[in-house]
């Protein structure tokens, strides 16, 4: 039975994607239309035009030291709309770069997802702060309450709670503090929608509003599990502002490096893989020197993908899960601060090879759904990441559902679909070992935009090795027998 050692990837990838690479700077202040939002649909339609001659440069889009409003046109309709997708060669990159998390910031004025997208490939955002401009949340002072109402003084200069309704709204008490207030155990009380319709938040007059709770029958100054009392500080949020980012409709190593959101701080990746969020902060912003007992409407990165990581990040008082993360299979969770969230660090039910590493948890559970395999029900685990009590339970129900060790859930191959008659794994010079039941005749390596990245025919071998230092994220294998064609999608680190 022969074994060929294939090493001459690297002048593969070449000869496929083409053209050589290079570094491309533009200047968007020097660009039509400047730092705005047409200035932003103007230069992705260049950049598209670009890639489509010099498809594997890195296109860097500089974004100069200032603070810029993005909006008012309906017709664009998102900040920054990508939804005509971004697609660059294998080895090529846009990058939209700003001088600094505290030194560019981009003001997005409609209430619109900021920026929104599809099909988007190699894209990255660095050392810029993307805001709203106006506070998404309100917050103020228990002045009664009676069943299924709540009267509140809302803080001086805070929105009315007119300003900042929509769906899902919730309460919960915090500590009274100017400077830093934090949640406490009482219930989150969910408010404003009867019968599945909205009841809106009535003025009673000045700072004075009547708050309708969605339990006609709950009075929050009464239940064991409220016992609000007069003066108790009350944070507030509704779901009514658009994401921070969106991606749908496929995608694949997309990066956020070094950013900052406040006031609107979900960051939704969608049907993609190979997401990272890497030095990023979530912040509160204060209003008279008041600090807000919420930075926003909603969560942090909302991810559905496989490759995950989020490492050196700082998340404080996002309106839901912090981190969230769906239908995975491999993510790195890695020195991560998390606090005062309304929510929690979410693993949902069918994520595996999830690795926490050196979290740091502050006023804030992690909750993973698992299935019992005796009673096919799901089931809520919450735990801090030191409860060894926790990773036992875990693990009896859903082996490999959590990892210990991050170093071990990055090495090597991945099986993201399993498939008897393929078996793989990697020697320790990165060569990707293929062993088939059946012999093989042709091995082809497709990314997940189904472009071709390796082909080798007339194998005729049960076992084949290739060299994959070069490549890594989720691959699509795919082999050929005389019997068969099997496929089998695999994650490489």
């Amino acid at each position: 039975m022969k074994q060929t050692l294939f090493t001459l990837f690297t002048l593969f990838i070449f000869a496929a994607t083409g053209n050589s690479q290079s570094v491309v700077e533009w200047t968007l202040s020097e660009r039509p239309y400047g730092i705005s939002q047409k200035g932003f649909e103007q230069v992705v339609k260049d950049a598209r035009s670009h890639f489509s001659t010099s498809p594997n440069d890195s296109l860097i889009i500089k974004i100069d030291e200032g603070t810029y409003e993005i909006g008012g046109d309906s017709i664009i309709y998102y900040g920054i709309n990508l939804d005509g997708g971004i697609k660059p060669g294998l080895n090529g990159r846009l990058i939209f770069e700003g001088a600094g998390m505290n030194k560019t910031t981009l003001v997005f004025t409609d209430m619109t997802s900021m920026i929104s997208g599809r099909r988007l490939y190699r894209l990255e955002f660095k050392d810029l702060h993307f805001t709203r401009s106006r506070h998404t949340t309100t917050q103020g002072y228990v002045v009664s309450t009676a069943p299924g109402e709540l009267v509140l003084d809302i803080a001086e200069g805070f929105p009315s709670p007119l300003d900042v309704f929509g769906y899902k709204g919730y309460l919960k008490r915090f500590s009274n503090s100017k400077t830093d207030p934090l949640m406490d155990d009482s219930r989150q009380i969910p408010f404003g929608n009867r019968n599945g319709g909205l009841i809106y938040p009535e003025h009673l007059g000045g700072n004075r509003w009547k708050i309708f709770l969605n339990q006609t029958g709950y009075n929050p100054g009464t239940a064991a599990n409220a016992k609000y009392k007069e003066g108790d500080l009350i944070g507030m949020r509704c779901k009514f502002d658009g994401n921070a980012f969106r991606n749908a409709v496929d995608g694949d190593d997309i990066v956020f490096r070094n950013v900052k959101w406040t006031h609107s701080t979900r960051v939704a990746l969608l049907a993609c893989s190979n997401a990272k969020v890497i030095g990023c902060r979530i912040e509160r912003v204060p209003i008279n020197g008041q600090m807000p007992c919420l930075a926003s409407t909603a969560g942090g990165p909302q991810m559905y993908t496989d490759g995950i990581l989020v490492e050196d990040c700082f998340f404080d008082s996002p309106g839901d899960d912090p981190i969230a993360i769906y239908h995975s299979n491999q993510a790195i969770v890695r020195n991560v601060h998390l606090r005062n969230a309304l929510g929690r660090l979410y693993i949902y039910t069918d994520s595996r090879n999830v690795c926490l590493d050196n979290i740091t948890l502050d006023n804030i559970p992690i909750s993973a759904w698992i299935m019992d395999p005796d009673s096919a029900v799901r089931q809520e685990f919450t735990y801090d990441p030191n409860d060894e009590d926790f990773y036992a339970a875990v693990e009896a129900r859903e082996p490999g559902k959590i990892v210990r060790n991050c170093d071990e859930s990055t090495t090597g191959v991945i099986n993201l679909e399993n498939k008897n008659n393929i078996k793989l794994q990697v020697d320790h010079n990165k060569n990707l070992i293929i062993s088939s039941e059946e012999e093989m005749t042709n091995i082809r390596l497709f990314d997940t935009s189904g472009a071709l990245l390796f082909e080798s025919s007339n194998v005729n071998e049960n076992i084949y090795q290739l060299n994959t230092e070069k490549l890594k994220g989720v691959i699509i294998l795919a082999i050929t027998s005389d019997k068969s064609i099997s496929s089998k999608k695999i994650l490489l680190q």
